[in-house]
């Protein structure tokens, strides 16, 4: 489905395009000011990632670390057109690479359910 076009309406009634974006100023966005930074910063299981808008190709891409310590980056050929994309591939990064506290999801789980029920001291998988 193709952007929302309004029915042509009489100049100066308002019902055209620009009374659709007085209406909606969220539907429509706006190129940012130059020389303002385009660059977005993506939070996710304890990692962070940087979402990059490069002038030249006018494509997005990410560099990222995650929870785990492990750095990532959309491959160097890569760009994407739209920075949901972008965000979406580092979240998918930083996702892979985050960490659980074992220790501290037990002591959380303890605290809410008690201990009295626990059938033995493994891990929260099983694992010694």
């Amino acid at each position: 489905m193709g952007p929302f076009h309004p029915v042509p309406a009489a100049r100066g009634s308002g019902a055209g395009c620009e009374g659709a974006r007085k209406k909606w100023p969220e539907a429509v966005s706006r190129p940012a000011a130059s020389g303002a930074s385009a660059n977005r910063t993506v939070e996710l299981c304890g990692g962070t990632a940087e979402l990059t808008r490069e002038p030249a190709s006018s494509g997005w891409r990410w560099t990222g670390v995650g929870a785990d310590g492990v750095r990532g980056a959309a491959d160097a050929d890569v760009r994407y057109a739209m920075p949901e994309e972008a965000a979406a591939h580092a979240g998918a990064f930083l996702k892979g690479h985050s960490r659980v506290d074992d220790a501290a999801m037990r002591r959380e789980a303890d605290d809410f359910f008690g201990t009295e029920d626990r059938v033995g001291d493994e891990g929260p998988w099983g694992r010694g």
